[in-house]
């Protein structure tokens, strides 16, 4: 959800920030009726412990279709 300010509201609006995108995800400040600045909250990458646990959360890969086209370069 997108939350509209001016620079007034905005300004009172900083010592709850965090709560605020919590609910609105994204905040557009307005100066004269004009669009200035969007703020968004920044996107929290996962940790993994190693590149095994960080490569297990892709999913499964098809078979190797090296045989296959082998097998079809060959009938040629």
């Amino acid at each position: 959800m997108q939350t509209t300010l001016n620079v007034r509201q905005f300004r009172s609006l900083m010592p709850h920030l965090k709560q605020t995108l919590d609910q609105a995800q994204e905040l557009i400040i307005m100066t004269k009726g004009e669009p200035v600045a969007r703020v968004t909250p920044i996107f929290k990458r996962p940790k993994f412990e190693s590149m095994d646990s960080y490569y297990a959360t892709f999913p499964a890969m098809l078979p190797d279709s090296t045989p296959d086209i082998r097998a079809e370069r060959d009938r040629r």
